[in-house]
């Protein structure tokens, strides 16, 4: 079914909110400047525009896609 129309919309805003503080750091720019001269892609600069076209179905796809590689990593987070 994918992931629930809420759990995906609080995923978007938050990238997008990340995402909109990142553009505000010189990093971003460079990142950006490296991106297009030595790989000629432009994507950092339209990851809003992606982000808000992704859809709970492809979310579905990729989990079905990823789970079925077998390529998979047990992680165990022990707090201190």
């Amino acid at each position: 079914e994918g992931p629930p129309t809420v759990a995906l919309d609080n995923a978007r805003k938050y990238l997008l909110k990340r995402h909109a503080d990142y553009q505000a750091t010189p990093a971003f720019w460079m990142d950006a400047l490296t991106d297009r001269v030595r790989y000629n892609n432009a994507d950092i600069l339209t990851n809003e525009a992606t982000l808000q076209q992704v859809t709970a179905k492809e979310v579905q796809r990729l989990a079905r896609k990823l789970s079925r590689s077998g390529n998979t990593a047990e992680v165990i987070l022990n707090g201190l």
